[in-house]
Parts: structure tokens; C-alpha cells; sequence
């Protein structure tokens, strides 16, 4: 399995990260962990990140790192899943959801992205030692 890190928070980044990871791994099954960073940029680019996800086979959406902000503009990580035209989305919220989720799903061939510009990066820190916990 590939675990890889990635710092995409704008849906051009994770749309390209996204594509270089199915050219790499044509054969292999992606699985895009995304935690949108601020309330007000998902709001902002709600539309665009709805379709940043065409290379992954699995989307996991994370709840939004606020970052600097207070006001959740009435935005939430389920209104980007509303959007979202791929079959195989779905909203997990917590970064130890996310990583439970992968534990019971993944693959020894699978290629699992974390993307975040917040603490999105712990999902992959957690999946990894729950397969060290296994062995």
C-alpha cells in the first residue's frame, strides 16, 4: 500500500494531484481523503472541488478545518458531498472515522491521499499504525 500526503486545498491542486496519482497508478484503486480547508473558501469554490474527484475511485470528506475562522458561513463537508457527482463519495467527518474507514476497506495494492491544508495528514499517520498493530 502507498500512503501519501498532500498539501491540495483548492480544487486545481486536488484535481491534479488526483491525476498524477492515475497516471502513476493506473491499475491501482485511489482513495482521496479530503478535508476542505475554511468555511468560507468550500463555500466559495463549493462547485469546482464538487469536481476535483474524477481520478479517485473512493472520496472520503473529512469536516472542514476552520483554521482561522469562527463563523461557519453555514457551510459543512455534506453540502459538498450534495454536489458531488461520484459514485463512490461519502462524508466520514472525523479524521479517526477516516482512518477506521480505510483499516477495514483498504487494499494491500491500494493508494490512499490524504489532502489537507490542516491535520488531514494524521489519517494516513493513524492507517498506518493500525497496520503496523496488525502485522
Amino acid at each position: 500500500m502507498t500512503v501519501i500526503d498532500d498539501y491540495a486545498h483548492h480544487p486545481t491542486e486536488v484535481a491534479t494531484t488526483l491525476a498524477a496519482a492515475r497516471m502513476r497508478y493506473p491499475s491501482r484503486r485511489i482513495w482521496a481523503v479530503f478535508q476542505p480547508h475554511t468555511y468560507s473558501r468550500t463555500k466559495a469554490l463549493l462547485n469546482d472541488f464538487a469536481r476535483s474527484f474524477d481520478d479517485a475511485d473512493t472520496v472520503l470528506l473529512l469536516d472542514i478545518y476552520p483554521a482561522r475562522e469562527k463563523i461557519d458561513l453555514g457551510m459543512h463537508s455534506t453540502q459538498l458531498l450534495a454536489r458531488m457527482d461520484h459514485p463512490a463519495a461519502q462524508y466520514v467527518g472525523t479524521i479517526q472515522a477516516a482512518a477506521d474507514t480505510l483499516l477495514s476497506h483498504v487494499a494491500p495494492e491500494d493508494i490512499v491521499i490524504t489532502m489537507s491544508a490542516g491535520d488531514g495528514n494524521r489519517v494516513g499517520q493513524l492507517l498506518l499504525a493500525g497496520l503496523r498493530a496488525k502485522e
